[in-house]
């Protein structure tokens, strides 16, 4: 599975008092459909005649091992020519949206994971995308731990119960 993506989104106090929908908008690496990931043109490496390494004998010790191909990485394949639209990388950077509706409730250090909207991979499952919320400062109130406090006097206010 590709790695993840991680994104920071900036809420305020009144949007996690009573939850809001925000449209969440990053960048992404998407297979390229032009070469369709591969980077360009390949043919089979004449080195280990496709099959990504070499088997040896080892005389003395009377073993066989495996050895990658230093030529292809052990593919199998030698690119040709690359791709004009990725230049060889066989991913293109994509920016994507989605809209995420954010609960009443929310406490800093919240994530929301979004399965398989992340980055795509050569021969890899599609990553997913970690949103990370940070709430933002409020001119009046203050969030501790259990409870929103108003900045200018000791007077407690009681928190907004965590589900809705």
């Amino acid at each position: 599975k590709s790695r993840p993506i991680n994104i920071t989104v900036n809420v305020t106090l009144e949007e996690i008092f009573n939850g809001v929908n925000k449209n969440i908008r990053f960048n992404v690496n998407k297979t390229c459909n032009t070469c369709h990931g591969k980077g360009g043109n390949t043919t089979t490496c004449s080195h280990c005649n496709g099959r990504g390494g070499k088997v040896e004998y080892h005389k003395i010790m009377g073993m066989q091992t495996m050895t990658m191909c230093n030529h292809c990485g052990g593919s199998g394949q030698m690119r040709v020519d690359n791709c004009g639209t990725c230049h060889g990388s066989g991913l293109l950077n994509h920016t994507e949206s989605f809209e995420l509706k954010i609960p009443r409730g929310l406490t800093e250090g919240s994530r929301i994971i979004i399965q398989g909207l992340g980055t795509e991979g050569h021969n890899l499952e599609r990553g997913d995308v970690v949103v990370n919320f940070n709430i933002m400062p409020h001119q009046k109130f203050r969030l501790d731990r259990k409870s929103t406090r108003l900045n200018s006097s000791h007077e407690w206010i009681s928190r907004m119960p965590s589900s809705a």
